[in-house]
C-alpha cells in the first residue's frame, strides 16, 4: 500500500543480505574444514553433499537461508513465549512463586 503510495518507510534488503551471508558463509566454513556443530548448517551442508538428492531438489541459496530464518525464528518465539507465559503464571499465583523459590533454593544448596 505504501509502496504505491511512493514511500518506502523501511527497507529490508540489508538485513536479508546480512542474514544470507551469515548462513551461507557458515555453510562454506564446514564444507571446507569439515567441522560439525550438529546444527541446522551441518544438515544443509550434508544435503547439499548428497548428489543424487541435488538431482531431485534444488537447493538455491535463498530457499536455504529462508527456511534456516524461519527455524530460529520458530525456536526463538516459542523460547520467549513460553518465559513470558512462566513469568505471568508466576506473577498471579503467589503460592506456587513461593513453592518454586523454595524448591531452587534447596535445589542449589543441595548441589553445590
Amino acid at each position: 500500500m505504501f509502496r504505491e503510495a511512493g514511500r518506502v518507510f523501511f527497507d529490508f534488503r540489508w538485513i536479508t543480505a546480512i542474514r544470507q551471508e551469515c548462513v551461507l558463509s557458515s555453510a562454506r566454513l564446514r564444507e571446507k574444514t569439515n567441522l560439525k556443530g550438529n546444527d541446522l548448517i551441518d544438515i544443509i551442508v550434508s544435503l547439499r553433499k548428497d548428489k543424487e538428492l541435488c538431482k531431485e531438489i534444488q537447493f538455491e541459496n535463498y530457499r536455504v537461508v529462508a527456511q534456516a530464518f524461519t527455524f530460529f525464528v520458530a525456536g526463538f518465539e516459542t523460547t520467549s513465549f513460553t518465559m513470558a507465559f512462566t513469568l505471568y503464571e508466576l506473577c498471579i499465583n503467589p503460592d506456587i512463586q513461593t513453592r518454586l523459590r523454595v524448591e531452587i533454593t534447596k535445589s542449589i544448596r543441595e548441589n553445590k
